[in-house]
């Protein structure tokens, strides 16, 4: 066997989506922080997707300017 093949490889990974909850994870109280709306749009630049994963999906909608930003949205109300 040769040496190179007991080295260890390197696994590039490629995220191609970014799935993340609203209040709690990018919203604190309701509220995104410039620094985080920056790096989310820093991410969609990149041709890469914003997926909004939600329970509460009224208090989320309600922020409509910021939602469009999001590729898809996969919301449940918590009335159902």
């Amino acid at each position: 066997m040769d040496r190179e093949d007991l080295r260890p490889r390197r696994i590039l990974m490629s995220y191609q989506a970014l799935a993340t909850d609203y209040d709690g994870t990018i919203a604190t109280e309701g509220k995104v922080k410039q620094t985080t709306i920056t790096a989310l749009k820093r991410w969609q630049e990149t041709g890469r997707k914003l997926i909004m994963v939600s329970l509460d999906a009224l208090k989320f909608l309600g922020c409509i300017c910021f939602h469009k930003a999001f590729t898809a949205l996969i919301m449940q109300c918590k009335c159902v």
